[in-house]
Order: C-alpha cells, then sequence, then structure tokens
C-alpha cells in the first residue's frame, strides 16, 4: 500500500507542482520542510523548523497515536483526504495529506498533495448529474400528471406525429371506437377518419395550415365502421 502511494506520487506528471513534504521527528516537530508547504498550512506563520506540526496543520491533532504506530512500523501509511483550505467563507484548495515514516532515521515523511482542480471537477461533475436528476424527475411528473389528465378527460383524445401516426389515445377514445389502445398506437390516424384524402393533405401540406394550429373537422368511424359523426381535429408539427 505505502509503496503503490509512493509510486503514484513520485510518477506523478505534475510533480513537483502538486506536491510539498514535511519532515517530522519523534515529538511531531518540524524538522525539514519543502520551499512551498506553507501554503497548504492552516497557519503559515508556524511552519517553522523546531515548532510543534500541531501548531501549523491542525489536523494532526487526535492522530498522535496513529504517528506513533507509523513510527514504530506497526502501520505503513495514513491518509487525510479533502482538506479545504480558506476563508470561513469561500475554499480555496483542497489537500491530501500522506504520512509514512523513515524508520532509520525514527522521523516521519508527511507529503501534501494540492487536489483542488481534481475535487472541483468532482464537484461540478455532481452538480452536472444533479441538475440532470433534478430536470428529469420534473419531467417525469409533468409526463404523469399530463397522463393522468389525460386518462381523466371525458372527451375522446389522440396525439399523432407529423405523419399521421397515433402517439397517444386516453381511454374515453378507446370507449368511443372500441379500439383497445395496442389496436391504436403507431397506426394512422387514417384508421378511424372516413375522409383520409382531406386528412393526408392536412399532415403533409404545411401550407395548408395558416398557423401553427388548425382545427379541422372531419368524419370518423368506429372499429366496426359504424359512423361517429364529425369531430374536431387539431394538428401541431411533432417529430415522426
Amino acid at each position: 500500500m505505502k509503496d503503490q502511494v509512493l509510486d503514484r506520487i513520485f510518477n506523478n506528471p505534475s510533480f513537483p507542482d502538486k506536491f510539498e513534504r514535511l519532515e517530522l521527528d519523534d515529538h511531531f516537530c518540524i524538522i525539514d520542510t519543502s520551499e512551498q508547504v506553507q501554503r497548504f498550512a492552516e497557519r503559515p506563520e508556524e511552519v517553522i523548523q523546531g515548532k510543534d506540526v500541531r501548531l501549523s496543520f491542525p489536523e494532526f491533532i487526535g492522530l498522535e497515536n496513529v504517528l506513533k504506530a507509523i513510527l514504530k512500523g506497526e502501520q505503513e501509511l495514513f491518509e487525510l483526504q479533502a482538506i479545504g483550505r480558506g476563508s470561513e467563507n469561500k475554499v480555496h484548495l483542497y489537500i491530501d495529506i500522506y504520512i509514512i515514516s523513515e524508520q532509520y532515521e525514527n522521523k516521519l515523511i508527511v507529503i501534501i498533495e494540492d487536489v483542488t482542480d481534481k475535487l472541483v471537477l468532482k464537484q461540478k461533475l455532481a452538480q452536472q448529474a444533479n441538475a440532470k436528476n433534478l430536470l428529469s424527475s420534473a419531467l417525469i411528473s409533468y409526463k404523469n400528471y399530463m397522463d393522468q389528465v389525460i386518462t381523466a378527460m371525458a372527451d375522446a383524445l389522440f396525439i399523432t406525429s407529423n405523419v399521421g401516426k397515433i402517439k397517444k389515445v386516453n381511454r374515453a377514445a378507446q370507449q368511443l371506437f372500441g379500439f383497445t389502445e395496442e389496436e391504436l398506437i403507431n397506426q394512422p390516424i387514417s384508421l378511424i377518419i372516413d375522409d383520409d384524402e382531406f386528412l393526408i393533405q392536412a399532415i403533409h401540406k404545411h401550407s395548408f395550415f395558416q398557423k401553427n394550429f388548425q382545427n379541422l373537422e372531419v368524419v370518423c368511424r368506429t372499429k366496426t365502421r359504424e359512423k361517429r359523426g364529425s369531430i374536431h381535429f387539431w394538428q401541431k408539427d411533432l417529430n415522426s
């Protein structure tokens, strides 16, 4: 585990730009640092040789037993992930901290990685996914609502594509014309229209309409070809 982490760190193309280092003695005091490690500290002014690391990196408070276990070789590695740095109202960067030991010299090596870009990207992707899920839920809720409205309508309703294929039909239409939903879906609307030449003209010649919607009155027949008189037919441009 320790070797895998070190290999990932030192073979990273962004090293050393994304990584800084601290070395601690067995009392958790700083004995050496990389040049810019202060930029990752909660209190940069306390990153001084001989000072307790817990003054500059308060995340180490409460980890004393873990640090001692690493020093003794009882534990190889300890990680602290996604630690935020910044003001009270805004996080400016995120860091991961890896703690290992140099047992021959009885000291701890602390490697700090700047993971701001990775965390910000992850947050954006999560926000986008959440927004997409919210939109999807809203659309599903709207569709379910419209389905309930259509189903409850007392008037017969057919929804067709722009080539006249039936895409949706309510219960009243099924009862009025004697067809089941399965018999109607994806069938041409001419199945129930008596004057299909007039209907074909209306569907295929958009210049026939003065506006996007046009109220047509056509004669319809049931499954048994019984005449049902004139009904109104509205057409809107839809995908086939």
